[in-house]
């Protein structure tokens, strides 16, 4: 009883087991699809047999050759990107045939035959080197490339077709050519030098509207310099088809530096340019005495007032300015001190300002400077006088003098108003005598 069960467990193992690779293949086979390709010449809607194409996807990739028929089939991932290019000698195309996205269909795709280009660009003068040449279908550039030092570009392999041929290079004008490539053609191109019209406008963006900016110095590279007018324009002849360096400076001003790309037809471009930042301090008064204040005024580089802007005596932050541009700074020593202004990363120059005071070094220096030439005018004799002269030594008695004579006279005459006088007394004799009526009223 025993043995029967064992025998058959086996067999169900075994059953199992050889069931499995089964149903993995299955599974696989579920999530493959197969591409059905048709390839065609469109020149002669030919279906083209014998033809390698490459399918790649990712992490997986796929060679097949095309039948009489022009058809192969493809087993690609369900859902997968595909991406179908050739890989004959004959046909080919300019780009990889895409499917986003994989399912079972049929898919058509086309090929021509192979062609190459050689193309010569040269001016007046004779071969041009490093001028780029495009091939392009319907908008969608195929081939680039440059020239060499003798002008030639070679295309390399592209599909047999019509195509656009443009050339160009910096400070020549674009030459375009519609073209038919089949085998391997050689073409000449012919480019002209050209120049454009540049206009540029340069403006202080500090005002409002802003105003324009005269005398800066507008330069390009390659090209040259010109001056802005009253109106901060300037106009300049630029290479067509160029990128250009262009810069505009002016003393006083930070500078401004813009890469310009012309074309062939006139153009312009504005330059905002702002003055440096810096800034000025005024005292209102270079002489204080010590322990007063003195008021100062910061501006900026506009003239106008720098608000919030740090006043530092001898290097130490000691006020900052108000909305005015106003602050006021004590000074609490005698002698010579320097007062700057910093801010907004800018510094003002130094502006020395001097203590002074009664009792000081300062004021004893300056009171000698002023007396001592006074003594010295007065008790210094001229050279050849023998002694003092008469003004130095009758002054003060002429003086006494003088004021003597000016008492007495005023007392003379405070005593003649004082004495009677005869005329007087007898007119009041004369004059009648008051009734009590008269001395009442």
């Amino acid at each position: 009883m025993q043995r029967n069960a064992l025998i058959v467990a086996g067999l169900v193992v075994v059953a199992s087991l050889a069931g499995a690779p089964g149903t993995a293949l299955a599974q696989s086979d579920d999530e493959l699809v197969t591409l059905t390709i048709e390839v065609v010449n469109p020149s002669s809607n030919q279906r083209l047999g014998g033809v390698t194409l490459v399918a790649t996807w990712n992490g997986g990739e796929e060679r097949v050759t095309t039948a009489s028929n022009g058809q192969a089939l493809i087993d690609v991932p369900e859902a997968a990107t595909v991406e179908i290019t050739t890989d004959d000698d004959q046909y080919t195309r300019n780009e990889p045939y895409r499917i986003r996205v994989a399912t079972e269909r049929s898919h058509t795709i086309e090929v021509s035959r192979k062609a190459d280009l050689d193309v010569v660009v040269n001016d007046a003068e004779g071969p041009v080197a490093n001028a780029r040449v495009t091939l392009s279908q319907d908008g969608v550039e195929v081939v680039s490339g440059r020239t060499d030092s003798d002008g030639l570009y070679q295309s390399g392999t592209v599909a047999q077709g019509e195509y656009t041929l443009a050339v160009v290079k910096p400070g020549y004008y674009r030459t375009t050519q519609d073209i038919v490539v089949a085998g391997s053609p050689e073409r000449t191109v012919s480019i002209e030098r050209g120049r454009v019209d540049y206009d540029v406008v340069v403006e202080d963006p500090h005002f409002d509207p802003a105003r324009p900016v005269a005398d800066a110095t507008v330069s390009v590279q390659g090209v040259g310099e010109v001056q802005t007018d009253d109106n901060g324009a300037a106009t300049q002849l630029l290479p067509v088809n160029s990128r250009l360096e262009v810069t505009v400076s002016k003393e006083g001003y930070e500078t401004a530096t813009e890469t310009v790309t012309t074309n062939e037809s006139e153009s312009s471009l504005v330059f905002e340019l702002s003055r440096e930042a810096t800034l000025s301090l005024t005292p209102v008064n270079t002489r204080v005495v010590v322990g007063e204040v003195v008021p100062v005024e910061v501006t900026n580089a506009y003239g106008e007032p720098a608000s919030g802007v740090t006043v530092r005596l001898d290097g130490e932050a000691v006020a900052r300015t108000d909305e005015n541009g106003r602050a006021t700074v004590r000074i609490e020593s005698g002698g010579e001190h320097e007062l700057t202004a910093r801010g907004g990363g800018a510094t003002s120059e130094a502006v020395t300002v001097r203590g002074v005071g009664e009792g000081g070094e300062t004021a004893t220096a300056e009171t000698q400077e002023t007396t001592e030439p006074e003594t010295t005018r007065a008790t210094t004799a001229p050279a050849g006088d023998s002694g003092p002269s008469p003004l130095t030594t009758f002054g003060p008695l002429v003086v006494v003098v003088l004021l003597i004579a000016v008492g007495a006279a005023y007392l003379y005459r405070r005593r003649r108003d004082d004495a009677p006088n005869p005329w007087a007394d007898d007119e009041e004799e004369e004059e009648p005598e008051a009734d009590d009526d008269d001395e009442m009223w």
